[in-house]
Formats: C-alpha cells, structure tokens, sequence
C-alpha cells in the first residue's frame, strides 16, 4: 500500500505548480481527480507537441489523475459537486485570490460542508501582497524573486533559469505542506485547514 492511498484530493489547479504538486501525491497513491474547463481543458493540453489530444507536459504533470470537465461558475452543477466534495480530504486550487470564493468554492464555503477538508491556496504572490489580483507566471517570479539577477553571470544582464523553477519550488512546497497538514489532522491536532502558499514565498525561501 502506498503512504497516500485512500486520500482523495480535489485538484482545481492549471498551468504547472498546482498540477505538479498533487501529481506528486498521487505518484503515492492519492486518489486525485482533476477539474478541467469545459471545451478546451487544461491549457497545459496543448502545450508543445500533442499526441492522442495529450501534450506530453500535460500527461507528465497529470499522471495517475483522473479528470472531469465542470463549470465553476454554473451555480446548477454546485450541488453535486458539494458532493462530491465531501467525500475529498484535499482540495487545491491555484486561482487569483477571491476567485473561488466568488463562485461558492471558497475555504468557508467549503469548511462547511467538509469539516476535515484541507483547503490549499497556491497564488503567486499571497493574498495581502499589492499585487495579489494580478495574473502570474513563473518567469515573472523568477525576476521579483531575485533568480533572474542570480543567474547573470558576473552582474551581467539578468538571466531566466531555463526551467519552471518557480513554479517547480512552489509545487513541491505544496506537496509537503499538503503531507503535513494531513499528518497533523491524523494526530487530532487540526480539523479543516486552510494551508496559503505563494510562488514567490517558496522562491525566496
């Protein structure tokens, strides 16, 4: 049996550090079923080359996953999938702050219906921060994070790191605190919990 089997995590994640993170849990066994939008999917499905509808960036971050297309902001569909929420010990979003809160998937709306569930905010740059409300990417963190200006070489011009690295940072800070928040509600130390992370806190750190 593998450590996470039996847990089962709601992923309403996009792009690369939340698909990244729960992929990671469901290499060790957790049940992850994945909520893509409806026609198009996953942008990361179209990513590079594609084969059977799949781009290999995709089925790399989304293995062992299963997927189901849904509406968020379809206030009919919400019932059933409160159900299905409340069968989840994880739910993991990476949405703008105030996103989901707006569409009835917010931690309160949630922690209601779920009182064990571990809500997970991954955002780039935190909820308090100025600019919280702005759309982010990882080449972006790279740069206010200070990884652009490491990598130029002798205080040259400032240099990307030629991988997500961001968002790779992100990812598996998430996955660790998503291991540890589930330990600590095993222990009877926590109920419901809301873990809030940011891109650009992981790179810094």
């Amino acid at each position: 049996m593998q450590p996470m089997t039996g847990i089962r995590i709601i992923d309403v994640t996009t792009n690369a550090s939340g698909p990244m993170a729960t992929g990671m849990l469901a290499d060790q066994g957790a049940d992850v079923i994945r909520f893509e939008t409806v026609g198009a999917g996953d942008p990361a499905r179209h990513v590079g080359g594609v084969r059977g509808g799949v781009s290999a960036y995709f089925a790399q971050m989304n293995r062992n996953k299963r997927s189901m297309a849904v509406d968020l902001k379809n206030p009919a569909i919400r019932p059933a999938l409160y159900k299905l929420i409340e069968t989840a010990d994880v739910f993991v979003q990476n949405s703008r702050p105030g996103a989901l809160d707006r569409a009835g998937y917010g931690f309160e709306d949630l922690h209601r219906i779920n009182p064990r569930l571990i809500y997970v905010s991954i955002s780039g740059f935190g909820r308090s921060n100025p600019a919280a409300d702005k759309r982010v990417y990882d080449p972006v963190i790279q740069s206010v994070s200070g990884f652009a200006a490491a990598q130029g070489a002798g205080g040259g011009e400032p240099q990307l790191m030629r991988t997500i690295a961001s968002d790779k940072v992100a990812a598996v800070t998430a996955a660790q605190a998503i291991a540890s928040a589930l330990f600590a509600r095993e222990r009877g130390l926590i109920a419901g919990h809301h873990v809030e992370l940011s891109m650009l806190d992981a790179s810094l750190h």
